[in-house]
């Protein structure tokens, strides 16, 4: 049941990914006294996030996502909602224009992805966040008989594996040596390396972006071009 706007919820959570549902569950459990309002951007009820670059983006798994356990009856959760701003002093936030006021408040945002330099407005350029962007990339690999994959982190990886495994031709564009370096080291980097190379993608290593051109070209800093059925920008 929703709180009244005058009355504070004694705790509010921005993000419906395992971070915030785990928060959520903690608070209940350790007594924490309710009702706990769960807000979200995402459409879908909240579900894993590893299998969209695994099982389905390998066509092994449904296109509907694998939700997680239902939430303790004292959470309230709204879907669709965009939080536009917050002022923590006054202990409120805004949802549509709707002021909510709180006595604590947990961000469990995740990350996003950061947009490649000089993109054209009508450039095709898929993204790896939510469900909704797992069905369109999908759809799109579904008729896709290469693509590029940009960035070298564990979903670029992941859905690069992913996408030769199910007959694309894919390349792996990342600026660092070997894939993961920064984050795991070298020799780790030439195992992962190593692994997507057996799965059948292609690694162009110390090179970026530099231009992605309507409809799908693009331009590396090295002088190459690629120009895919597909592009996902996992960086």
């Amino acid at each position: 049941m929703a709180q009244h706007s005058s009355t504070p919820y004694p705790l509010v959570i921005v993000g419906s990914g395992p971070a915030g549902v785990s928060a959520a569950r903690a608070y209940v459990d350790a007594g924490g006294p309710g009702p706990v309002l769960m807000l979200t951007s995402d459409v879908d009820h909240p579900y894993e996030r590893p299998p969209l670059s695994k099982e389905l983006l390998r066509g092994t798994a449904e296109p509907d996502p694998t939700v997680l356990d239902e939430l303790p009856d004292a959470v309230e959760l709204r879907r669709g909602v965009t939080v536009t701003h917050a002022d923590l002093g006054a202990r409120t936030l805004w949802a549509a224009e709707e002021p909510i006021r709180f006595e604590r408040l947990i961000l469990a945002l995740g990350a996003r992805p950061v947009p490649l330099p000089d993109v054209e407005a009508d450039a095709e350029v898929h993204l790896l966040r939510s469900f909704a962007d797992a069905r369109r990339l999908v759809t799109s690999a579904g008729h896709a008989r290469s693509a590029v994959v940009v960035g070298s982190g564990f979903i670029g990886c992941e859905a690069a594996a992913s996408l030769a495994l199910r007959g694309v031709e894919t390349t792996l564009v990342t600026p660092d040596e070997v894939p993961q370096q920064k984050r795991l080291g070298r020799e780790a980097g030439d195992r992962i390396a190593q692994w997507l190379i057996g799965a059948g993608v292609e690694l162009r290593t110390g090179v970026r972006v530099g231009q992605v051109r309507a409809p799908r070209t693009v331009h590396l800093d090295d002088g190459a071009t690629l120009a895919p059925d597909l592009i996902l920008a996992a960086v």
